[in-house]
Formats: C-alpha cells, structure tokens, sequence
C-alpha cells in the first residue's frame, strides 16, 4: 500500500506540473489565436456546447492523456519517473519557446530554434535536478485553468457560449407577398464587371449583364467593411459595423437581421457557409444542415498551431490561414497526416454548396431566399464551365500583399477573371431556376458583394489603405423590382448597408430595429454619412463623400483587365504582337535548353468533357549559364504563339521560372503540341531560341507484348529494357472526387523513379491501364526518404504526383507504371513499397 500511495503521489504530482506547463505554453497561445477568430467555430458548425468541450479538451485532455503515459511507464520501470517527467517537461518548453519566439518576436529559424532547444534542455536539466524548480510547475497548475474560463466567458468568443443572454427583437407579421432573393457574392469588386460605359461587360458576363437588363444598377455601391465576418452581418442587419469591437457572425452575435424580422413571415431558404444569422427556430429545417466535421476541425487546429511553432521561412510552405474560414490545407497536404481510404474529396463546396441552394428554391411568395457564395473568392481554380490547377495564392503573395511583380499580379488577376466567369455562370443557374419555379418576374432579385479585392503590385489584396479603397470598397449591386422591365444606370454611391432598409420599403414594411440603412428608392436618397471606414494601422477614417470622391478620381485607370477585347485568354506584355503567330514564322535557333513542368503532360491527355481544362503551365528552364541574357520566355500552343512569360531566377542560379496562363479555347482534345522559344531583344531586333523539350515532344507511347516481353515504343524509336537500371515504385494509387459542375473524377497517382546506371531521375514516367497510354510527366517532387534509402542526393528530385481526370476507378488494378532514362532504356514500378516513407 506505501508502494501505491507513493506512486500515485507520484502520479498526482506529474499532471500538475504538466497541467500547469502545458496551459501556459500551449493552451493559452492557441485560445489567444482563436478568441479573434470566432468565425472559425461558427464556420465549423460548432455550437455553444462544442465550443466550451473543445475547451475542456485543450486544457485537460491532451496532457492527462500525456501525464498518463509518463505515469503508466513509470509505473513499470519506477527508476525512469523522473527522466520521463524531465523530458515532457522538456518537449513542452521546446514547443512554448518556439510558439513565444514565433509569435511575439517572428525571430527566423536561425535564431528561434537554437534558443527554444536551449530553453529546453536548460529547464529539463533544472525540473531533474531541482526541487524548488519542480515545485514551480505545481503552482502554474491553478493558473492554467484560468485560461479556459476567460476564453469562454471574457473573450470575444463569450457570444458563442453565453446565448441566454441575448434576445431576438421583437417583430410583427409583415403583410407582403412579394418573394425576396438576396444573393451575396464574396471578394469582387465592382470594377472586375464594369466596361469603360459604366455598365456590365456582357461579353464576359452575360447572365448578369441580363439581369441588369431588367434592374437597377448601382456600379458606385459601396462596401460596409473589407472583412466577410463584418460585411456581410452589415448586409443583414443595416447596423454598422462596430471598429474593434469582434461579434460573431452569429444570430446570437446580431439577432437584429432579415432572419428574425422575416423569418414569422416568410417561408426561408437559407445558405450561410460562414454566418449562421438565421435563429435556429426559422432554419433548423435549412437546406444545409449544420453538422460537425470533426475531423475537419483537427485537421484546420494542427494547421493553425503550425503557424504557431514553425518560425520562418519554414512556415512559407504551409497551407496559409486567409484564404478560406475552415480547410486550411490542400488534400494532399492533409493526407500525410490525417490519411484517408478510397474516395477524397476536392475543395468544391463552394460551387456545390450554391448549387444546392439554387435546388431548394420552390415556388410561392412570401418567400425569402438567401445565398452567400463564397465565390469569386481565393483560391482561384475554377473558369466557365472547368476547372484548373490555379490552386491557392502562397507563392504569389508576401503576408497580406499581393507580390510587388506587374506580370505576376496580372497572372492572378487573370484567374481571378476567369473565376468570376464561373460565378457570371452560376447567377445564370439562378436566374433560371426562378424562372422555372414561376417567381422570377414577381420578385425583389439583389444580387450584392460583401467587399472587393486588390490586385496592385506590392499592395495590400484587402486591408483596407487609401491607395486601394476603389479596388476594396466599390462593390456591385443589382436590385431587380417586382415586375421591372427596363434597366436603370444609377451612378449615385449607395451603400450594401442599405439593403435591408431597400427591402422593408419595396416590402411596404419598416425595420423593427433602429437602422443605419436607408432605401436606396426614397425620395432624395442620399447615403448615411455617419458611416464610416477605419484605414488600416492609422486609426483614421474615411466617410461615404470621401470614398465616393476617391472612386470617380480613380474610375479611368482601372479598366487594364476587364474589358472583353483587353487580355480575354492571357496575360499581357510588352510582346503581345507575338500572340498568333504561328511558330514556323520565328526563324528560330536550337538550344541545349530543357523545361522542367508538372503541368505539362496535362496537355497531352485534355478531355474537354471531364470538367478540368489545363490552362496553366508552370514550371522552370534548366541548366542556365550565368549570364545568360534572355529574360522572357514565350509558348506555342497547336502551331501558334499563345501567351509570354518573363523568367524569374531562383535561389540557384541555374534555374528561372515561368508562368502562362493559355486560351481556353485554343485548348483542343487529346494531345496538344507545345514550343517554347526564349526571347533575346537587341536594338536588332528579338532572337527565338528554340528550347528542347523532349518532355514534351515525346508521344504515341506504346507498351506491347512481343513473345511474353513488355516492350515500350514511341513513333520509330524503341526503347531497350534494363530493369536493372531502373528502380522506383508507385506508392499511391487514389481517386478524387470533384465538384458536379465543374470537375470530374480523377485518379491520383504518386511515386519515385530513379536511374541507377546515371544516378539520376529518370527522364520520364510513363502510367499505363492495360495496354493504353493514360499518362506521362517527369520526376520533379522532392523525396528526400529516396536520397536516404539510396544514399545519394542526386535522387532528390526523384518523386511524381500525377492527377488523371476522366479515369475509371474500377481500372486502379490495370495500372502500370514504367520509367524511361535519358539514354533510353526503360523499366518497370514495383507497386510494393521497398522501404516505408
């Protein structure tokens, strides 16, 4: 029984002091983080229960899970209860020193780390050595209960957990019969629609330009606030945004909106991917039903407490934190931690999501419909009626800034466009939809932004500074009256915050509420100058006539993108008279040049009708000599110059990169042929250098039988089997799924493949289902587990990851994988893992 009593004293004493270690360096920086970010949890689903148990969790649940296991060891071997203490002791420091150098000094890696590693083994070397410093610990344990309690009930995430304290106004029955369509779009601005006229570009956009057709127009309206967690409660409110003060974006952060005041008398369809203003007593019965991801929710938490330990640069490589409110990471990001069996799922919930709520609209009046699609929004991988690989904006911003390169800000502008063409395409889903369901004619249609987006070199995308307020502030809106024929062009500055006022007055209706709006159809409407919008870090502000002041100086210079003859397919430079000619027009020289891209082979698999069109190709140019002069860098695409890029140098000298963005429509099926030519201009003229791309001219691969022997051929050449030379293995095989509207399934398929005689990577990875071609690429992911197992660093770059669209997953088994040298022989990819990654 002493025995016991001593080991439980024992046991006792380790989980206060880690109780206490851990709330102070762990728990209370990641309820720091979080308690500015209620959104994440409202995003999330989570309500005021989960909230207070994730809590509970942080706090208790991770280290009585850690304390147990130093307490069951020690329990088996009594001598190591000690050294075991030590070191959790130990690792915690390691991680709160990092977190505290990461957060409140953004010291870089350099200096971070060794001084967190010193932390650390200064402080395990004492916890062993000294009593006095043991017992510390114990009285951190108290403290570190503290932290949950304020991060509940003090923080700005106190409106999520106290919801008794709020109540819903009080509303009358509303009698109109007028159905009400509210659609709010998310990061445009209304210079991204507008033609030089000051009307809606109905080449690029023609479905809202025919809902303009027939409605008020206001191409001056102006932003509430830069951030969706203000903007669009501003929207539903009419109320204000409070500068500093963080609400929910919930109904129990702003019971006074449309919701509540419509909400006893009109039937609802509502879709909030962010908010959730709807009381729960009007949309339990939501067409999106509110459940908890939990996995999900780990998932963004080890994303957001990566950024809180890893010191840069390190951190430039993880899956940023402001481009969405929840699934911070790509797919295949996640799956090296959270790995999942059988079918995964893209990022298309944003069009699928709207797609739902455009399903649920039904027929009658008295009818509210509200939708906020999280489009044309970053990330940027989607195009009328496609998608492509534009991914998310990591490489191509610096913190909150867009990086200081006119090309590359255009590049991303251009995507940008080409989203906003997928976003024209859902309104027009919409519209039909109404007109199916017979209430199209009869109602009040607002489509609205919550704020815009900024795309100037260098500048802020959407912090809120003068030089940017047109780009951020100007929104569109659209406000379609019942029964409205003829369209109106209304140039006055009218705000999104005066929706809800706009409502009631079409509705014959007041809002119950004391309301900053005002109906942009009252007689003598002028705004509400006692709005106000706080520049970033200056504590100043600006007033409506200032920012109306600010867009009519600033309207003739921002049409550089938008107009349907101006850069309708690529980017534009210097070399544009290049654009359309065909390639045998250039007279151009060989070179020993070589073009490195994972986007290449896409090209030469297309299928128009999968719903994923390759229209980016990025990549490097290899083995450049120093003063190599030739800055740009132009692609052929079926015979015809289509888009030019300058080359960027990397950290190594011997490589520049580039980036295009190709035509849609030059796009074809099946195989596409690609040139590239460096461009050298001299007052001679420019001199094309032809770059040899055997990558990319390598095709009608072949895999035959000959007498029970694979043999691979392409056009006349055959190439020798050596399996000998070739070693490599296809390491997974998975399928993922894509958005109804705009992709299809695809399998992806990743590896390595090495050249043993050339110590090398091989030269090509040829992906074959029985005897059919159904992919190839080039090796160029790093596998640093490869240059361990094989004890070289030249098969660094030895890795593959390849995305097949259109593939049957039933033919998985049928896959074989095959690599090719640079000298020519071939060999087979074992598909069983010869060392575990």
């Amino acid at each position: 029984m002493k025995f016991f009593n001593t080991q439980t004293r024992y046991f006792m004493v380790g989980i206060l002091h880690l109780f206490g270690l851990w709330g102070l360096v762990i728990a209370q920086p990641l309820f720091s983080v979080l308690a500015q970010s209620p959104e994440f949890f409202v995003a999330h689903n989570l309500g005021p229960f989960q909230v207070s148990l994730f809590a509970v969790f942080v706090v208790i649940g991770v280290p009585l899970f850690l304390a147990c296991g130093v307490g069951l060891i020690a329990t088996v071997f009594p001598k190591l209860r000690l050294t075991l203490q030590s070191g959790a002791i130990s690792v915690l420091l390691l991680v709160g020193a990092l977190v505290f150098l990461n957060l409140a000094t953004g010291f870089k890696a350099l200096l971070s780390i060794p001084s967190a590693m010193s932390v650390a083994l200064v402080g395990g070397y004492f916890y062993r050595k000294s009593s006095e410093f043991r017992g510390f610990f114990g009285v951190l344990a108290p403290v570190a209960f503290l932290f949950p309690i304020y991060f509940l009930f003090f923080s700005p995430i106190s409106t999520l957990v106290l919801v008794k304290l709020r109540a819903a106004p009080t509303v009358s029955q509303i009698d109109s019969n007028i159905p009400v369509v509210l659609v709010v779009l998310d990061e445009l601005s209304a210079s991204s629609l507008k033609s030089r006229d000051n009307r809606i570009d109905a080449t690029r956009y023609p479905n809202l330009a025919a809902v303009a057709e027939q409605a008020h127009w206001f191409p001056n309206a102006i932003s509430a606030h830069p951030s969706t967690t203000w903007a669009v409660p501003a929207i539903l409110t009419g109320l204000e945004p409070s500068w500093g003060e963080v609400l929910p974006p919930t109904f129990f952060g702003h019971p006074e909106n449309l919701f509540s005041w419509l909400g006893s008398s009109y039937q609802m369809n509502i879709f909030e991917p962010v908010t959730s203003l709807c009381p729960p007593e009007f949309c339990e019965n939501a067409q999106i039903q509110k459940t908890v991801d939990a996995q999900l929710v780990l998932q963004d938490l080890y994303v957001i407490f990566a950024h809180m330990v890893v010191p840069p640069p390190y951190n430039n490589s993880l899956a940023r934190l402001d481009q969405n409110w929840k699934g911070f990471a790509e797919p295949e990001d996640i799956n090296r931690v959270f790995p999942k069996q059988g079918v995964e799922h893209q990022e298309s919930g944003r069009i699928k999501g709207f797609e739902n709520f455009v399903a649920n609209i039904e027929p009658g009046s008295s009818t509210l419909d509200f939708g906020h699609v999280l489009l044309p929004h970053a990330p940027y991988e989607f195009g009328r009626g496609f998608s492509h690989q534009g991914g998310r904006l990591s490489e191509l911003v610096d913190g909150p800034s867009l990086i200081d390169d006119e090309y590359l800000a255009d590049y991303i502008q251009l995507l940008y466009l080409h989203q906003l063409g997928s976003v024209d395409a859902l309104i027009g889903a919409l519209v039909a939809r109404l007109k199916t369901v017979g209430k199209y004619e009869d109602a009040l249609l607002i489509i609205a932004a919550d704020h815009g987006v900024s795309f100037a070199p260098g500048g802020f995308r959407r912090e809120l500074v003068v030089e940017n307020v047109p780009d951020i502030l100007n929104v569109p809106l659209l406000v379609k009256l019942p029964n409205q024929r003829s369209p109106v062009l209304n140039e006055q500055p009218v705000l999104n915050l005066d929706i809800v006022a706009t409502i009631a007055d079409v509705l014959g209706s007041k809002v119950p509420w004391r309301n900053e709006g005002r109906s942009i159809f009252a007689e003598n409407y002028m705004p509400n100058e006692n709005v106000v919008l706080e520049l970033r870090g200056t504590g100043s502000h600006l007033d409506v006539a200032s920012i109306s002041q600010k867009l009519n100086a600033e309207q003739p210079k921002r049409y550089s993108l938008t107009e349907s003859e101006l850069n309708a397919s690529t980017v534009s430079t210097k070399y544009d008279k290049l654009l359309g000619m065909p390639v045998e027009d250039l007279n151009s020289v060989s070179s020993d040049f070589e073009i490195k891209s994972e986007d290449l082979a896409d090209l030469n698999f297309v299928n128009l009708n999968s719903g994923f069109l390759p229209i980016l190709v990025r990549g490097a140019l290899l083995r450049v000599p120093r003063n190599f002069g030739a800055q740009w860098i132009a692609i052929g695409l079926n015979g015809k110059i289509e888009a030019v890029s300058p080359l960027y140098d990397k950290s190594d000298d011997s490589e520049k990169k580039f980036r295009f963005v190709l035509p849609p429509k030059q796009i074809k099926e099946g195989r596409n042929a690609l040139d590239f030519f460096l461009i050298e201009s001299s007052s001679a003229g420019e001199k094309f250098i032809r770059i040899n791309s055997n990558v990319i001219d390598g095709h009608g691969f072949e895999l035959v039988t000959r007498m029970g022997t694979d043999v691979i051929r392409s056009d006349e050449t055959e190439f020798e089997y050596d399996q000998a030379r070739v070693q490599g293995y296809l390491d997974n095989i998975k399928t993922v799924r894509g958005s109804a509207m705009q992709r299809s399934d695809f399998v992806q398929i990743s590896g390595w493949a090495a050249d043993l005689g050339a110590t090398d990577a091989v030269d090509l990875v040829l992906l074959f289902s029985g005897d059919k071609l159904i992919y190839y690429g080039s090796t160029t992911g790093k596998r640093p587990d490869v240059t361990q197992a094989l004890g070289n660093t030249a098969f660094e770059n030895s890795g593959f990851n390849f995305s097949v669209p259109g593939f049957d997953w039933e033919s998985r088994s049928s896959i074989r994988g095959f690599a090719i040298t640079r000298d020519g022989y071939f060999g087979e990819l074992s598909q069983t893992p010869q060392f575990s990654r």
